[in-house]
């Protein structure tokens, strides 16, 4: 809103700010500019078309801010998971692992070995069961797997790395799987 001053004819550039039910206008200088930043999929599912269409939208991803070093680890991260996957033969190998995850974690942890046992504590138990490839990366799986309080002295082993987001999967027995879902290799009475 540019708001002219009848008297002295100068002009003043005004925002109108609202928050929840309240709104009011703001002076603003010429130069002005707003950038709001959200979520792509709550931009697009949550936030009015008219507000929308007033900004200039841009995405930035994870995977744009990987060098090119990076995005080879991204690669080689991403045959990795293809390779498991395959391996494992079930339906969920990695729980909880989404769009921009392997590059978020190749942005915060440099080491490929790291990223990969990232990946393999996200795993399910029966997919480290029928997967080498999990296997070799994570060989202290079912000890950290064990029971609560293996997992969370798991977690808080390296006090340097306190901002832990994980997810808990513990292992039970295997009488409940469904026979035709995995092969748990000549287990007697199950998946035959």
């Amino acid at each position: 809103v540019v708001r002219t001053n009848p008297k002295t004819g100068r002009q003043k550039r005004m925002l109108r700010l609202a928050i929840g039910a309240r709104s009011q206008l703001c002076p603003v200088e010429r130069g002005f500019k707003m950038v709001v930043v959200v979520e792509a999929t709550h931009a697009y599912e949550h936030l009015d078309l008219p507000l929308l269409n007033r900004f200039e939208k841009q995405r930035f991803e994870y995977e744009d801010a990987l060098d090119a070093e990076q995005q080879k680890v991204v690669e080689r991260t991403k045959a990795w998971v293809a390779a498991v996957n395959k391996q494992a033969g079930v339906p969920q190998v990695f729980v909880g692992i989404g769009e921009g995850t392997i590059e978020s974690l190749v942005l915060e942890r440099p080491e490929p070995k790291a990223i990969l046992q990232e990946l393999a504590q996200l795993a399910s138990p029966v997919a480290v069961m029928q997967a080498s490839l999990l296997q070799e990366v994570a060989a202290d799986y079912f000890q950290t797997h064990t029971s609560f309080p293996a997992a969370v002295a798991a977690l808080l082993a390296d006090p340097a790395d306190l901002a832990v987001a994980g997810m808990l999967l513990t292992y039970s027995p295997v009488p409940h799987l469904d026979p035709g879902t995995v092969n748990l290799g000549g287990l007697e009475g199950v998946g035959a």
